[in-house]
């Protein structure tokens, strides 16, 4: 019979491992952020930041932990970060990898506040119609040894953006 408990502290240490190898360099409050946020999503299998507040069950009040979160998350991460995730992206991805580009969209038909809300083709419509929205440009690489998907970009962009100049200029500008 497997010990539950155990097998959930060696995958919680994987995750803190994980997170170690990404914020060694980046400051505490970096390093606590990303490792929470990399287990609370795992834990929660959600977005939403109540949802990853509970996996977290820290011993404050929810809504300080959201708003700690929701803090770290406007603020620009340490540059060493994307630096550390891309050296180990490489190591499981191979010298020569299968990388594959989705340029889709996400449509939000009824918002009117948000930031650079664009206009973009609907591509889950039949008509293919033109709907409020923004741009999302996804590149994920194939592992060499089991086959899964690894990201390697991802970026929502919109053409009412200040300085932006196509879809094409922000798949090009990744480093892959």
């Amino acid at each position: 019979m497997i010990n539950s408990t155990t097998v959930t502290y060696e995958i919680k240490r994987k995750i803190l491992n994980f997170a170690n190898k990404l914020t060694h360099v980046a400051g505490k409050v970096q390093a606590k952020f990303v490792s929470d946020m990399i287990y609370g999503l795992i834990k929660s299998k959600s977005v939403l930041l109540s949802d990853i507040s509970d996996a977290l069950m820290e011993p404050i009040k929810k809504i300080n932990t959201i708003e700690r979160l929701s803090n770290n998350l406007m603020t620009e991460l340490d540059p060493s970060i994307k630096v550390n995730y891309d050296n180990e992206v490489k190591k499981v991805i191979g010298r020569s990898p299968v990388i594959l580009v989705d340029d889709s969209d996400i449509i939000k038909p009824h918002g009117f506040h948000f930031d650079s809300l664009g206009m973009v083709r609907d591509g889950s419509s039949p008509k293919k119609t033109y709907e409020k929205g923004y741009m999302v440009t996804e590149m994920v690489a194939i592992t060499k040894r089991n086959k899964q998907p690894v990201s390697l970009f991802s970026h929502i962009h919109s053409s009412t953006e200040k300085n932006y100049k196509s879809t094409n200029a922000i798949t090009y500008e990744t480093s892959y």
